[in-house]
């Protein structure tokens, strides 16, 4: 995983997730400031070489992202509601396979928003 730039992205740059197969996955860690339930969602870019990734939260799957589309354009997944504490937490994307029109398994990650 790299960061490259992403012209849409939040911040000028995606996080690239290449080379990937099934069963592949990468564990972001952060830290949470205050606690509350927030309604999460990530946020991306969609494109022709791009997986599906399982997104997991402490453990617990929060949502799926599909990253398949023609043509690159930024998509974001529906919300999901979690209660999330205070203090550190891990953030896990796994590489589920990819629609049959994909022409790999990368994803590009812009951000996790919780709102």
């Amino acid at each position: 995983a790299r960061p490259v730039a992403q012209e849409g992205a939040s911040g000028g740059a995606v996080l690239l997730l290449s080379h990937a197969s099934p069963g592949s996955e990468l564990a972001v860690p952060f830290e949470v400031a205050v606690p509350a339930t927030y309604a999460l969602r990530v946020k991306g870019m969609r494109g022709p070489d791009q997986g599906d990734y399982a997104v997991a939260l402490d453990g617990v799957e929060l949502t799926v992202w599909r990253g398949w589309a023609p043509l690159p354009q930024p998509s974001r997944t529906e919300a999901a509601a979690r209660t999330v504490t205070g203090g550190r937490h891990v953030l896990v994307f796994r590489c589920v396979g990819r629609d049959a029109a994909s022409e790999g398994y990368d994803a590009r990650l812009d951000a996790l928003v919780g709102e």
